[in-house]
């Protein structure tokens, strides 16, 4: 990608982006609401838009926790006081019988700079990188299963070489 963020934009705003998943794989959801500008809109996966901070509060708490997220690929590109990252990432999930439940996903945010010069997060998407079978409800739709294929190496988290780890 071009990029016309100097590489001071470019490093605050990883930063930024990696305090987010380490604050939610830490339970840290008062923290992780800082970064998100007041109006910020999130997207998630097969439901409606989720916009402010106080419907942002909701969501994250009643998400199932994340134990870990591990970023394995994170492009940045910008100008101005706009930046968008584009990120790849795995999560484990805490199971039901205690099991961790991994996940590959993948996201897109929309940063803006604020009057402070602090970068925060005004859009977010993101979704599985699972490919979802013809037929729902079968063993190995992670829609389903959760991921249960992919645990242990199997899968394609099996393939995938990870640079950051993120620890509850």
């Amino acid at each position: 990608m071009g990029n016309g963020l100097s590489r001071k934009e470019v490093d605050a705003i990883r930063h930024v982006t990696n305090e987010c998943l380490s604050e939610i794989a830490s339970g840290d959801f008062d923290d992780w609401l800082t970064h998100w500008i007041s109006d910020a809109r999130l997207m998630p996966p097969n439901a409606a838009d989720v916009v402010g901070h106080e419907a942002l509060r909701k969501w994250i708490y009643e998400r199932p926790p994340v134990k870990t997220f591990s970023v394995f690929d994170m492009d940045i590109d910008g100008g101005g006081d706009v930046a968008i990252v584009i990120a790849h990432f795995s999560r484990a999930f805490a199971s039901d019988n205690g099991d961790e439940t991994d996940q590959a996903a993948r996201q897109v945010l929309k940063f803006r700079r604020d009057d402070d010069g602090n970068w925060k997060i005004c859009a977010a998407i993101f979704n599985s990188c699972e490919p979802r079978l013809k037929s729902p409800g079968q063993p190995g739709d992670p829609h389903t299963d959760h991921g249960k294929t992919a645990k242990n190496g199997r899968g394609p988290l099996g393939r995938l070489i990870l640079a950051r780890r993120f620890r509850a």
